[in-house]
C-alpha cells in the first residue's frame, strides 16, 4: 500500500511538473507575441534586424511604454473628476457624463475611419516615407498622410451635437459656433498645406486667418492682473484693450506652430497633444473644483465639452501614429490641434495658463528661432540622424530642436525610446506648470 502510495504522489507531482511546465511555456509564447509585435511589423515593412533592434533598447528611464504614459495623463483627471465633482450640480454631471460618453463612442469611430481612409489618402498621393528607419528611402513604403482630416471631422461632429443636446447660453453658443468656425478653417488651411505644402511665412499666415471669426466673437475681459511687485507702479489690474486681442490672435499662431515644429519621430505630434489636452482637463477639473464663481465654473464646464472630445479622439489617432506610424497625421493636425488649444484658452479664460503647458513647446520655438528666422540655414526636415547599424538615433548638432537636444545630452537612443521619453518629459513639465499656477501663482498675485 505504501509503494503504492508512494507511486501515486510521484505521478502526481510529475503531471502537475508537466501541467506547470506547458503552462508556463503559453505564458513565454503569448508574452513574446506581445513583445514582437513592433519588432514583427518592422521586419515586414522595413526589413529591419531583431538583434540590431533589441540591442537599440536602453534601459530605465529610456524603457517607460507608451501605455504608461497614456495611463498616468488619461487616468489622472478622470479620477480627479469622479473625486472632487460635486455629486448635487445635475448640470455638470449632466454635461460631463454626456460628453465623456459621446467622446469614448468618437475613439472607436475615429478607429475605424482612420482605417478606411488611410488608403483613399495614400491612392491619392497623400503619402510620405518615414526616413528614421532602415532602407533606401526609394524602396520604404508609402505611410499614408493627412490623416488629421479624419480625426477633425469627427470631433466636429461630436462638439456640435453636444451643442444640441446641451443647455448653453445664446451668448456661449455664440462664441461656441465661432471657436468651431475658426477650427473649421484650421482644419481646411492645414489641409491645403498637406496638399500644396506652404512655405513656412505662409504658415504663420495661415492661422492669423483662421483665428478672426473667433476673436470677433469674443466677449470676454480685455484686462491682466497685475503681480504684486509691479502693482505699486501700474496698479492692480491693466486693460490692454485692442491689446489683448493681438495677444489672442499671437496665441493661436504660436499654439498652431509649436505643435508642428516639435516633430520629426514616430507619435510626437500626436503624443504632446494628448499630453497637453489631459493637462487642460485635469486643470478644469481643479477650477470646477475650486469653485471660485459660478461664471468661472460655467467657463470650464464648456472647456471640458471641447477638450474631452479632442482627446479621445487623438487617443484614436496616436494608436495608428505610434511607433512604427501607420499613418501621419499631417499639417492638418497641427493646425487643428493647436486651433482647439487656443479656442478652450480663450473662451475659457486661462490663456495664461494654457502657456504654461506649452513649456517645451516654447523651449524649442527658443531653439528653432535661429532657424526659422533664417539666421542659420533651416532644411526641410530637421529631424535627427538614423544609424542603421545601430537603429538609434543621433543628434544632427545643426538642427536646433528639442529633439536633437535631447540626443546629445542623453546620447543615441532608438525612435520609440525617445518618443516616449519626451512625453514623460511632456507631463513632468505640465505637471510644474500646475505648481506654477496654483502655488507659485498665489504668492505673485
Amino acid at each position: 500500500m505504501r509503494r503504492d502510495t508512494v507511486c501515486n504522489n510521484l505521478n502526481y507531482s510529475i503531471k502537475m511538473s508537466d501541467a506547470r511546465s506547458k503552462k508556463d511555456d503559453d505564458l513565454t509564447k503569448k508574452s513574446s507575441i506581445v513583445k514582437d509585435e513592433t519588432l514583427l511589423d518592422l521586419q515586414s515593412r522595413y526589413k529591419m534586424d531583431e538583434q540590431i533592434w533589441t540591442a537599440s533598447k536602453r534601459g530605465f528611464p529610456f524603457n517607460i511604454p507608451l501605455w504608461f504614459v497614456i495611463a498616468l495623463a488619461l487616468g489622472t483627471p478622470i479620477a480627479a473628476s469622479f473625486l472632487c465633482f460635486e455629486s448635487g450640480n445635475a448640470y455638470l454631471w449632466k454635461a460631463y457624463l454626456f460628453t465623456l460618453c459621446i467622446s469614448v463612442v468618437a475613439y472607436f469611430v475615429t478607429d475605424k475611419a482612420i482605417e478606411q481612409f488611410k488608403e483613399s489618402l495614400e491612392k491619392n498621393g497623400l503619402f510620405g516615407k518615414d526616413l528614421n528607419k532602415a532602407g533606401v528611402r526609394e524602396s520604404k513604403p508609402p505611410v499614408p498622410e493627412g490623416l488629421g482630416i479624419v480625426i477633425a471631422i469627427v470631433f466636429l461632429m461630436v462638439t456640435i451635437l453636444g451643442q444640441v443636446l446641451l443647455d448653453f447660453t445664446q451668448a456661449k453658443l455664440v462664441e461656441y459656433n465661432a471657436g468651431l468656425l475658426a477650427t473649421c478653417m484650421a482644419v481646411l488651411l492645414g489641409f491645403a498645406d498637406d496638399v500644396v505644402d506652404l512655405k513656412w511665412r505662409h504658415k504663420l499666415i495661415v492661422p492669423t486667418i483662421a483665428t478672426f471669426p473667433l476673436l470677433v466673437a469674443y466677449n470676454g475681459v480685455t484686462s491682466v492682473v497685475v503681480p504684486r511687485f509691479l502693482q505699486p507702479f501700474l496698479g492692480s489690474i491693466v486693460n490692454l484693450g485692442i491689446l489683448y486681442h493681438i495677444y489672442m490672435g499671437m496665441l493661436a499662431v504660436f499654439c498652431t506652430n509649436s505643435i508642428n515644429i516639435y516633430a520629426g519621430i514616430n507619435g510626437i505630434e500626436a503624443g504632446q497633444s494628448f499630453v497637453i489636452g489631459c493637462f487642460i482637463f485635469l486643470h478644469n477639473v481643479i477650477e470646477i473644483y475650486l469653485g471660485t464663481s459660478p461664471q468661472i465654473v460655467s467657463q470650464h464646464i464648456f472647456s471640458l465639452t471641447i477638450i474631452i472630445p479632442f482627446i479621445m479622439v487623438t487617443l484614436a489617432l496616436i494608436k495608428h501614429n505610434k511607433f512604427p506610424s501607420k499613418v501621419f497625421v499631417g499639417d492638418t493636425f497641427c493646425y487643428f490641434a493647436g486651433m482647439t488649444f487656443a479656442m478652450v484658452g480663450i473662451l475659457g479664460h486661462f490663456t495664461k495658463t494654457m502657456l504654461l503647458f506649452f513649456l517645451p513647446q516654447i523651449f524649442n520655438f527658443v531653439l528653432s528661432m535661429p532657424q526659422i528666422f533664417g539666421i542659420i540655414h533651416c532644411p526641410r526636415h530637421r529631424l535627427p540622424k538614423f544609424n542603421d547599424k545601430t537603429y538609434r538615433l543621433e543628434c544632427v548638432h545643426n538642427h536646433f530642436t528639442n529633439i536633437n537636444a535631447f540626443l546629445r545630452i542623453f546620447g543615441p537612443t532608438n525612435e520609440q525610446q525617445s518618443c516616449n521619453f519626451l512625453l514623460m518629459v511632456q507631463i513632468i513639465s505640465c505637471s510644474g506648470a500646475l505648481f506654477l499656477r496654483y502655488v507659485v501663482g498665489g504668492w505673485m498675485y
